[in-house]
């Protein structure tokens, strides 16, 4: 479901995207970044993916709820049906003048088809056409950390052997998005309390996107 600031412009629409573990703080970060942004009166949107909000979103959540084990190349092309369609949906939305925050998108969906055998070269050309993010916030994180606070898994993603992998191939994802696709990626220590986060993702979309957040 999207959140909405209703404001007068103060920053230059932007798209970005908060991306890490299951347990990272991905979904806190959300909530307290929204909450300054309305603060500091700045148009702002968000989602979440896979989301509720579409049918193939809800399709996927249900599934992967029932522990249903989908071929890999089943995975990527459904979360990449509900990209296409939000691709168009954000795009809609900067034309609005809103800057939109999204919890995982495209890198997020890369690392966890990964951790199921899907190369990334593949997901990136089936992906050919996404709208992609002016800047990925990564939170980094240890698995150990990451699985201490993230409790029991919901899912068949938050199983263990899916977070190990995962855990090794974010470095890795940000390392091929930078060099093949230029992408703008902050890792942000997840391991602080929820305040250092936030400033540290606020000096880094000022940085960024050139707009001052302090």
């Amino acid at each position: 479901m999207k959140k909405q600031a209703q404001s007068e412009e103060l920053m230059k629409p932007s798209f970005i995207v908060i991306e890490g573990l299951d347990g990272s703080g991905k979904t806190t970060l959300l909530k307290v970044l929204m909450d300054n942004l309305v603060e500091k009166r700045i148009r702002a949107l968000s989602f979440k993916e896979p989301g509720d909000d579409n049918a193939i979103g809800r399709a996927f959540r249900e599934m992967s709820k029932k522990g249903e084990k989908l071929p890999s190349l089943t995975s990527m092309y459904l979360l990449a049906a509900e990209r296409f369609w939000r691709s168009h949906q954000v795009s809609r939305w900067l034309e609005e003048r809103h800057t939109v925050i999204a919890d995982r998108y495209y890198l997020s969906g890369m690392v966890y088809c990964g951790a199921e055998g899907v190369p990334f070269e593949k997901f990136a050309t089936i992906h050919q056409g996404i709208l992609k993010p002016d800047l990925y916030i990564y939170l980094d994180i240890s698995l150990d950390l990451a699985l201490e606070r993230k409790g029991v898994a919901k899912d068949r993603w938050e199983e263990l052997d899916i977070l190990r992998r995962a855990a090794s191939l974010y470095p890795k994802a940000c390392e091929y998005l930078r060099e093949t696709e230029a992408a703008e990626i902050c890792a942000v220590d997840a391991s602080q309390p929820i305040p250092g986060v936030l400033q540290e993702t606020l000096f880094c979309i000022s940085q960024r996107v050139s707009v001052n957040l302090f």
